[in-house]
């Protein structure tokens, strides 16, 4: 165990590792699909051409962390759930908020990821970094969204 995973497993709290991953990575199949559908609605309610565009950017990155955790579901011969065909939009009323509502699910998703990568660090170290690949791009997409917001930002034009 690396001393970062050590640290990790502090900082959680020593949970005890769990056996069996099904749950978590259907969970997490489950979470990525929610994310990429609402980033694909948010990019076609998007007012401006630059948030348009980079939230579909987004989306398709999140569609591929669907097909990901789809394969590796597949892999482990576990079914796969179904994609619902759409979703609400979370309630926000403007752009911006939609965005924040955006990057909250993208921070929750990988502090969620990087406990579960530290949980199987020592039982399924294949499943620990695989989920921690998972975490860094959804690091990457806070970061996007960031951005975003910072453009969109309605205090900022004032």
């Amino acid at each position: 165990m690396s001393m970062l995973q050590k640290l990790g497993r502090f900082v959680v709290g020593g949970k005890d590792a769990v056996e069996d991953p099904s749950e978590v990575l259907i969970q997490a199949h489950a979470d990525a699909v929610e994310r990429m559908l609402l980033l694909q609605q948010h990019a076609e309610m998007s007012p401006q051409e630059y948030s348009r565009t980079g939230l579909q950017a987004l989306a398709e990155a999140a569609r591929a962390q669907v097909d990901s955790l789809r394969t590796t579901l597949r892999e482990r011969g576990l079914r796969v759930p179904p994609e619902p065909p759409a979703l609400a939009s979370g309630g926000s009323v403007n752009h911006w908020a939609r965005l924040v509502q955006d990057l909250e699910r993208h921070r929750s998703s990988s502090r969620k990821l990087r406990e579960l990568a530290v949980q199987f660090a020592d039982s399924q170290p294949s499943v620990a970094s695989f989920l921690d690949q998972l975490c860094q791009q959804d690091l990457r997409a806070c970061e996007r969204l960031r951005a975003l917001i910072a453009r969109a930002d309605p205090q900022a034009a004032a």
